[in-house]
């Protein structure tokens, strides 16, 4: 189900601007694991686009981006778990 253009959704997208992928750094070097997760941020981004949201980036450092983006030197996770400061609206869809 695609949401309409005026469904309001707060979407942020965490990014790890250093050592992404690490798991994959058996098998690809520190720029190539860069690379594949730029390419797969880009993807996300897209992907929300064409659902009609705006997404926001929640980086660990500066990132070029068509979207709004905030830079929180805090480690993705603890930024990513964070008690959020105001309620925060929720939907669950039961299948």
């Amino acid at each position: 189900m695609v949401p309409r253009k005026d469904a309001t959704m707060r979407v942020v997208v965490p990014f790890a601007t250093e050592m992404p992928k690490t798991r994959l750094g058996g098998v690809l070097t520190d720029a190539e694991r860069d690379a594949f997760a730029r390419a797969m941020l880009g993807d996300v981004l897209s992907a929300l686009d064409a659902t009609g949201h705006d997404p926001e980036l929640l980086a660990t450092g500066p990132v070029e981006s068509d979207v709004a983006v905030t830079v929180d030197e805090l480690p993705r996770r603890a930024a990513i778990t964070m008690q959020p400061t105001e309620p925060v609206p929720a939907v669950v869809r039961r299948r």
